[in-house]
């Protein structure tokens, strides 16, 4: 997958982006999470991290022990979107405290090598962020698919 204008999109400073906002940081790679653009549907991808990319600033919002809600600086909301099963895509939608937007992290945050499991229904599914065969490719959006503990699923929530 091609990305365009997402890679150049950044705050009007560093600090803005500190402490609310986090990274989701592959934790064997140390590739980030980055909308692709700043639109409605926007598929999330695997990209390299640039503090200052609006693109890559989540903030965990809690709602109850290790579940939240992540938003991106861009002011879209992380959503499973479709059924709970494998290859289903996870993209940015307008926040609406929808089931589809609730995840599980197993940790409080912040915390590193989490699973990020989705509610959809309100309830712990099984199917979790992965990135596809745990590639290292550049711009290769996210998906579902079954938990698993592997690198593909691991990742690092932290300041």
């Amino acid at each position: 997958m091609v990305i365009g204008a997402s890679t150049t999109l950044t705050v009007a400073s560093p600090a803005t982006a500190a402490g609310v906002f986090k990274s989701i940081r592959r934790a064997n790679t140390g590739l980030c999470l980055a909308a692709e653009s700043a639109s409605f549907g926007a598929a999330i991808l695997q990209m390299p991290c640039d503090p200052n990319s609006i693109a890559q600033g989540w903030k965990p919002e809690p709602i109850n022990g290790t579940r939240y809600r992540f938003v991106n600086q861009l002011g879209f909301c992380m959503n499973l979107f479709g059924p709970t099963q494998n290859d289903t895509p996870i993209l940015l939608i307008d926040c609406a405290w929808v089931s589809n937007e609730e995840w599980n992290t197993g940790r409080t945050l912040p915390a590193a090598a989490v699973q990020i499991q989705s509610r959809a229904g309100f309830r712990d599914t099984g199917f979790c962020v992965d990135v596809p065969g745990g590639v290292f490719t550049i711009g290769i959006a996210v998906r579902s698919w079954v938990c698993n503990h592997t690198g593909a699923q691991l990742f690092d929530i932290v300041v």
